[in-house]
């Protein structure tokens, strides 16, 4: 009877075992896709205490204001490794480090440079770029495909892009540190070879006044920007 009963449930179910059939395929390895190639880009972050600078997927570096010098902070998976330095500044200690680090063969994916949002880093992003600009001049022009600011003002900018190879670069993005939607002056940044050799621009947060002279856009592939009329 159970034997009858086996078979009878077999029989009314093996229509459905028809569907449950796989297909295994040996895969074809040239059709497989390249491998993406490693992130090469420079994160740089800076507030009134601290810049935090990451190269790709190497260790993020910390320099912090403290007392009257600085701790840099390595930051490693499996533990912190920090050193303090009496008497020196920590944008000087990072500024020293960044001369070091920055290859002058390498072509970055990204330099990214952020200044945090508040008033008060208005001020102090200039003392910033006034040693930041110097390590920029003692150096040959930084070669980065892209490049994207997160500042203040036009002179920001101009502590940064001059020194950038423009050879290799391609898009510019700017962006207001405090999404004032203030009118940026470009007249200084226009002239500059990395504007006029650049494909693509994006300025975010910014306006540009609208009676701006429009060839020194229509090189550019890409554009996006917000004109507006003063």
């Amino acid at each position: 009877m159970l034997k009858y009963l086996v078979i009878s449930l077999l029989d009314r179910l093996w229509p459905a075992f028809n569907f449950l059939t796989f297909h295994v395929f040996e895969r074809d390895p040239t059709l497989d896709p390249s491998p993406p190639p490693p992130d090469n880009s420079i994160l740089i972050v800076v507030t009134h205490d601290i810049i935090s600078y990451c190269h790709g997927p190497k260790p993020i570096i910390e320099y912090r204001r403290f007392q009257n010098g600085c701790i840099k902070t390595v930051n490693l998976w499996f533990k912190n490794e920090q050193r303090w330095m009496e008497n020196v500044d920590f944008v000087t200690v990072f500024c020293e480090d960044f001369w070091k680090f920055a290859d002058q063969e390498e072509v970055l994916d990204n330099l990214n440079l952020k200044f945090s949002g508040d008033y008060e880093m208005e001020r102090f992003s200039a003392k910033f770029l006034e040693k930041f600009r110097h390590i920029l001049v003692s150096r040959p022009p930084l070669k980065t495909r892209r490049v994207r600011l997160e500042v203040f003002n036009e002179e920001n900018l101009m502590s940064i892009l001059p020194y950038l190879d423009s050879e290799a670069l391609e898009t510019i993005f700017i962006i207001d540190a405090l999404r004032r939607m203030k009118k940026l002056e470009i007249d200084k940044l226009v002239v500059l070879d990395q504007w006029k050799k650049a494909e693509e621009l994006e300025i975010q947060s910014f306006s540009v006044d609208s009676g701006e002279d429009m060839n020194n856009f229509r090189h550019f592939k890409k554009v996006l920007v917000d004109f507006k009329s003063v």
